[in-house]
Formats: C-alpha cells, sequence, structure tokens
C-alpha cells in the first residue's frame, strides 16, 4: 500500500492518508474561536481534512463521530460536507481470552480488579471509599488495583491529599485490597480472567480499551455512561452508572459537579456491589453475555477486513 495510517493525527504531506481517532481532531485543540493564538492551527488542520490526500476518517466509536461532526459545526458548507462524508466508525479489535464463561473460576467471595494509571480519573477514590463502607459492614470482598496512583488529571483534579488518603485505606485492608504498581499485560489478562467484576466508574474517558479486555475474559465492567462507554457496555452485559453528561462527556464542569459526580458513582457502587454480593451469579450470567459482545462487535477479523477494505480504495 502506498499511503499511511495515523492515531489521532493529521498528516501535513502530499503522500494518500487515513486516521483513527477516539474523539475531535485536531487532537489537543480548544473549540474553534475560543483562544486565537489556536485558530491558524486549527484552520490548517481543518483544510488537511479537507484536502484529497485525506482519504478517511476512521472514528473508534459513535461518540467519536459525533464529537467531529460538533467540532467543525459553523465552517463552509462544501468543506464541512466533504470531511463529514469521510467518516466511518469502525470499534477496536479484540480477542477473545476464554471461549466460554464455565472457564471461569467460582469463588467464596467477590474478586473484583481496577486498572488504570490515571487512579483517580477512573473513579479509584470512590472505589475505595466504597469498598471501605462495605468492608466494615462486615460484607466478603477482594480488590485488586493496578495503578501507579498517578493524581492531579484534568478530570477529577484529584490532589496529594487524595493520594494520600487512598493509600491509607489500602493499607487499611491488607487481605482484602492488594495494590501493583504496574502488571505486564498478560498478568492483568489472567487477573481479569479469575476475577467476577471488573471497575471502571471513571470522570472522564473517550474509549476504556481495558472494558474490551475485561469482557473478553468474561469479567463483566461497572462503568459510567460518558465518552464511548455505552456503545461497549450495558446493564445486560455490565453495569452502567448514569452521571450528568456535557458534550457527550462525564468530566464535571465545577466543584459542585464533581461531588456531585463522586456521590452518584458511590451510591450506585454501593447498591451494585451488594446485589452482586447477595447474588454472585449474577457475574456470570452478565460475563456470558460480555463474551457476546466482543464476539459479535470486535471480532478482530472483521476489523481486519473493514481495513483493508479502505486500505484498497484510498491507497491502491
Amino acid at each position: 500500500y502506498n499511503g499511511l495510517h495515523f492515531f489521532n493525527a493529521i498528516s501535513h504531506g502530499k503522500k494518500p492518508w487515513v486516521t483513527t481517532f477516539e474523539n475531535y481532531i485536531p487532537r489537543g485543540a480548544h473549540e474553534r474561536g475560543k483562544y486565537k493564538s489556536e485558530e491558524k492551527y486549527i484552520n490548517s488542520a481543518i483544510q488537511k481534512l479537507n484536502s484529497p490526500s485525506c482519504k478517511k476518517l476512521i472514528a473508534l466509536s459513535n461518540y467519536a463521530k459525533q464529537s467531529q461532526i460538533n467540532y467543525l459545526q459553523g465552517i463552509e458548507a462544501s468543506v464541512y460536507q466533504n470531511i463529514i462524508n469521510k467518516i466511518q466508525v469502525i470499534h477496536p479489535a479484540q480477542q477473545l481470552h476464554i471461549q466460554d464463561i464455565s472457564e471461569k473460576p467460582t469463588h467464596s467471595h467477590i474478586k473484583m480488579v481496577l486498572v488504570g494509571a490515571d487512579f483517580f480519573r477512573k473513579g479509584g477514590l470512590e472505589i475505595l471509599q466504597t469498598v471501605d463502607k462495605l468492608l466494615t459492614e462486615g460484607k466478603n470482598l477482594e480488590l485488586t488495583i493496578i495503578s501507579t496512583l498517578q493524581y492531579g488529571d484534568y478530570a477529577s483534579l484529584s490532589t496529594l491529599q487524595d493520594k494520600e488518603a487512598a493509600i491509607t485505606l489500602i493499607n487499611k485492608y491488607p487481605e482484602h485490597i492488594t495494590h501493583y504498581t504496574s502488571l505486564p499485560n498478560k498478568k492483568v489478562l489472567e487477573l481479569f480472567k479469575v476475577s467476577n467484576l471488573a471497575l471502571l466508574p471513571s470522570y472522564g474517558e473517550t474509549y476504556g480499551y481495558s472494558v474490551l479486555e475485561a469482557q473478553a475474559c468474561g469479567c463483566p465492567v461497572i462503568t459510567t455512561n460518558g465518552g464511548a462507554f455505552k456503545e461497549i457496555n450495558n446493564d445486560d452485559c455490565g453495569w452502567v452508572i448514569e452521571v450528568p453528561i456535557y458534550n457527550g462527556r462525564s468530566v464535571p464542569k465545577d466543584n459542585a459537579s464533581k461531588a456531585l459526580f463522586s456521590a452518584i458513582v458511590k451510591r450506585d457502587l454501593e447498591s451494585i456491589i451488594s446485589s452482586i454480593i447477595d447474588n454472585p451469579e449474577i457475574c456470570k450470567t452478565k460475563g456470558s453475555l460480555a463474551l457476546k459482545q466482543i464476539r459479535s462487535n470486535h471480532d478482530p477479523e472483521d476489523r481486519k477486513n473493514m481495513i483493508k477494505s479502505i486500505y484498497d480504495k484510498a491507497f491502491l
């Protein structure tokens, strides 16, 4: 193939190119018209998207496609239509790591996993506070965290004080909470395979790739409802916590909305996890449907054929 394929990027060359994106592009730019200093860059990027060398824009989700459409509102009609016509939604490929839910072990307690470097953006503190409450009440559960406990992200606006609070809670329950700073991906997948439940009640996520990995291990996931979450997770194959949405995302806009987000997540986490403790078989039921979701919507061979079709038209 005589062409280039980018991810979240735009080509400034003349060789034919396509790009895959998870939000809108140009990535990192604020909305048009907000900062005068960005207008030259944004206008140049739009010209590149409109150019004949740009052959296809591959949105990872319908959320990404809509974000791009929203971003381009108000530009010249013919340019807008030309760019929009190039967009095609192709969700990521994900191979199955087990074939049937019967491959998962049965436990005497609930085993939960949280994966993510941006611990607080992933809802990590809310998870720990909920687990603390449930353990204090005598509930039988186990939480494994794989995270560097990074703080200060754009969504949760977490602080060093939050990190210290998280470490205190982790150290409070050495028999129930295990923390790894990092693990090889193979080990993470092995953990998903033997766990009942994955947790990602995120403040802000454009996609949520670890959801797919967990589902491919028959591990249903608790997510929030922002970004592409509701395209890959639902209350049949997992659980979705409904929080306020702003322009398709769940990122709180101020301290009041952050407090509301946190309160909703903790309330619903407690309710969902308690219901799972009362009826642990629900994880196998939903885990089986999670495998079906991956098989139906993320089959690697299907994704390969879709990309090949794009390349055949764009680069040959």
